[in-house]
């Protein structure tokens, strides 16, 4: 979702905000950004806090510029936290952070600290101030927020540093600018997963001490594995597996495939049987799976264990329905559910995580997987995936996080894009191996450790970056419009469209490079940023770069299909298909193409009037 869209997004949510509360006299001021800047906090307390009676938490008052939001919240340790938050609306997206206003926010947050404010003529402010520093006073911990409309300013970065390391370890200080916003934003509402909430502690399951309670009923009541890796299973209660979610959430599943949170037939009837057939729950249930890096030996009476780096990778499903049915179920339902309901907790001890991923891999395999969903969680892929959300062409890491139709998707102006299409046109495009991206798709997400042909770190490395793979699927988008509008009845396979749209697409990353320094080489002779270009003319809509680029295209088509016909084979499709089966054809012919000259008033001459919607050919953008 690109900046300005995000953004205009947020303004139209904040004059909802304005119209909802016609009676809130500091949402309608004569000023419209003035009710703006009010109605961001409301959206702070709305979509983070998730709080409902606003005027509660807002302290921003006439005669101060600071501490808009004074609240606390508990965490799952029943620790009481206090939350400052300063809130600064912008005009423009394009605004970086004030140094100077950032400077005021901090010598407001220091002066909180120090018990240096004066009283105010703000009551509620003055209210909220003297709960926290009787806080302060007890030790209690304090998170001060700089929320703003602006992107970061890196200049604060070590600002940011000292604060904290002053002020640590109960104090810190954290800036939420509108780049962050905007992932949180995508993450929560469109992928419905809240996992880096600025307002909930974060615990790390793998690098807590975990103890949890299980169930003795005689001396046969776990069994106890000790093959390659040590291994037990226990019965577990309801009420443990909600401790565990409420206090380590989403981070339990970092290593599993599947997304945990989605509604879902399946989560219903979990539900369903906890709630109404408790003592059924066991039978119809499989439980769930997890691996820790350290288990104890399982005394004859033991009834707790302590676990380190525990990670639950099969049964996420499972786990969030019963946090779910658990949370909302009444103190009757919950001591039944404890009563009756039991549930299969099978631990298997491992540090190996190529072993991990090999039973992440196999006890998910009781419905249909993809191997790209077994590294979805790969730090590469977030890191790909972020990175597309600064543009309106999103990463699917697996199938079916993003929680939008094809009508939302539309009136977003967004195209989530599978990552299994993108990887094929970075193959063909940017790694030119046209052959393996048509041939090998089935080990794109394998490693070689896994299989000798395993091409997951030849794709996936440092020099892998979003915008590289963005520009191979937009020339691409441009190749399969090229070869779909001029196919013919002898040329209508789809074994020969799928190689000679591959090919194409490797061909016009060497004469796309070739026609842009011939035509646009600037005097410090420094070779042309093709894909920059390609990113740009895109996001801009200059449409007629994008027509210079298209016009290339067609012609390295046409060069491609002068190669072919000028055989001695009869059919374009025999000679195209035994030219794929010679490791070496690519690397003859893309020799030969790069050795001949480029005619570029042929390429410029190209007509392009019998396209009827130039601007439609990368509206709906469905991957190539």
């Amino acid at each position: 979702m690109l900046l300005e869209t995000f953004y205009q997004k947020i303004d139209e949510e904040l004059l909802e905000i304005i119209a909802k509360y016609p009676n809130e006299e500091k949402l309608h001021n004569k000023q419209l950004n003035q009710n703006k800047g009010y109605a961001l906090l409301i959206w702070f307390i709305d979509f983070y806090a998730q709080k409902d009676i606003y005027k509660m938490y807002i302290t921003d008052g006439k005669d101060d510029h600071s501490c808009d939001i004074i609240f606390s919240n508990k965490n799952v340790q029943e620790e009481e936290i206090f939350y400052v938050v300063q809130s600064k609306w912008v005009l423009n997206y394009n605004t970086e952070v004030s140094k100077q206003e950032f400077g005021y926010a901090l010598s407001d947050f220091a002066n909180v600290l120090n018990g240096k404010l004066l009283k105010r003529k703000n009551e509620h402010f003055n209210k909220k101030y003297e709960l926290l520093i009787n806080h302060l006073e007890k030790n209690g911990k304090v998170k001060f927020i700089f929320f703003t409309l602006a992107q970061f300013n890196a200049e604060i970065e070590g600002v940011t540093d000292t604060f904290n390391k002053n002020y640590a370890p109960n104090i810190s200080l954290e800036v939420i600018d509108i780049q962050r916003i905007r992932k949180d934003y995508i993450e929560f509402k469109f992928k419905e997963v809240k996992t880096n909430n600025p307002l909930e502690y974060q615990y790390d399951p793998e690098d807590s001490k975990i103890e949890i309670d299980i169930e003795r009923f005689n001396k046969r009541d776990f069994l106890e594995f000790k093959g390659r890796a040590e291994a037990y299973i226990f019965i577990l209660r309801p009420k443990i597996i909600y401790e565990l979610f409420r206090k380590y959430r989403f981070s339990l599943f970092f290593k599993n495939v599947r997304n945990p949170i989605h509604r879902s037939n399946y989560n219903e009837k979990i539900v369903e049987t906890l709630l109404k057939k408790p003592n059924a729950f066991w039978y119809f249930n499989n439980g769930i799976t997890a691996i820790t890096k350290i288990i104890p030996e399982v005394g004859v009476h033991a009834k707790k264990i302590k676990l380190e780096g525990l990670q639950i990778i099969n049964g996420a499903q499972t786990v969030y329905s019963i946090y779910q049915a658990y949370q909302h179920a009444t103190r009757l339902q919950r001591a039944a559910m404890d009563s009756d309901a039991r549930l299969t907790f099978r631990l298997i001890r491992s540090s190996d995580e190529e072993f991990n991923m090999q039973i992440t891999r196999y006890t998910n395999s009781q419905n249909p997987m993809e191997d790209r969903d077994f590294r979805a969680n790969d730090s590469i892929q977030q890191r790909l995936q972020n990175e597309s959300f600064m543009t309106n062409f999103w990463y699917e890491k697996r199938r079916d996080e993003f929680r939008l139709t094809k009508e939302q998707q539309l009136k977003l102006n967004i195209n989530v894009i599978q990552n299994t299409d993108y990887v094929k046109s970075y193959l063909a495009f940017q790694l030119q191996n046209p052959m393996v991206a048509l041939l090998k798709q089935d080990l794109f997400f394998v490693s070689h450790r896994e299989h000798k042909d395993g091409l997951y770190e030849t794709i996936f490395n440092t020099e892998t970056h979003f915008n590289d793979l963005f520009a191979a699927t937009i020339v691409h988008k441009f190749v399969n419009y090229i070869v779909n509008s001029s196919r013919n009845e002898h040329h209508s396979t789809i074994t020969y469209l799928q190689l000679f749209d591959l090919t194409v697409l490797a061909l016009s990353k060497i004469l796309l490079q070739k026609y842009f320094e011939m035509t646009k080489l600037n005097n410090s002779g420094k070779s042309f940023k093709v894909n920059l270009h390609l990113m740009t003319i895109v996001f801009k809509e200059k449409i007629t770069e994008q027509q210079e680029v298209f016009k290339v295209i067609k012609y390295t088509a046409q060069v491609l299909m002068e190669r072919l016909q000028g055989s001695e084979v009869e059919e374009v499709v025999d000679k195209l298909t035994k030219w794929a089966l010679n490791p070496s054809f690519y690397e003859v012919l893309k020799d030969s193409i790069e050795q001949e000259t480029l005619d570029i008033a042929k390429i410029q001459a190209i007509d392009l009037s019998k396209i009827d919607n130039w601007s439609k050919i990368l509206v709906s953008f469905e991957g190539a």
